[in-house]
């Protein structure tokens, strides 16, 4: 729980590195929160109020999450822009898939269907090789990025795992 409120006290920050265990933490707890306000969409008769906490809740947390994963691929030596690189590519083609997929039902002539294809690998291709890059095993001492969190104790825990 430590490496969440971190993450959140510690948003604007996309300097550091981040541990495995503490990103894949926050990353768990950030996942069981939403799918709560997910879950108190469906059940409630509050449905509008929680559908909007659920949206809000995205919007509030998109900030950390992503210099969280800034900080992570940081651990293993790798810039941050491949994060904006690849989050960009999967955003870019998720919302041409819908278009294209909005206008395949409504066009009798043209066939978009190749092109979704296509678009639907590039995305789940961004996805894993960015779920990699989050995965990979951090570099031992001090690199381009700052110390190992692994040898530096700090006072919310960052240098466990």
């Amino acid at each position: 729980m430590k490496h969440f409120v971190f993450a959140i006290k510690n948003f604007s920050l996309a300097k550091g590195r981040m541990t495995r265990w503490a990103f894949w933490q926050f990353m768990i707890i950030n996942i069981f929160l939403y799918l709560i306000f997910l879950a108190l969409d469906d059940v409630t008769l509050l449905t509008r109020v929680f559908r909007l906490f659920s949206k809000m809740y995205v919007v509030i947390f998109l900030m950390p999450t992503y210099s969280s994963m800034i900080r992570r691929v940081h651990d293993a030596g790798i810039t941050g822009k491949w994060v904006g690189l690849l989050l960009g590519i999967a955003g870019i083609t998720n919302a041409l898939v819908l278009i294209l997929f909005d206008l395949s039902i409504e066009s009798e002539t043209v066939d978009y269907h190749d092109i979704l294809e296509y678009l639907v690998y590039t995305h789940i291709v961004s996805i894993i090789v960015l779920i990699i890059l989050l995965s990979v095993s951090g570099i031992k001492g001090a690199n381009n990025y700052g110390p190992d969190p692994r040898e530096v104790k700090t006072d919310v825990g960052e240098g466990e795992g």
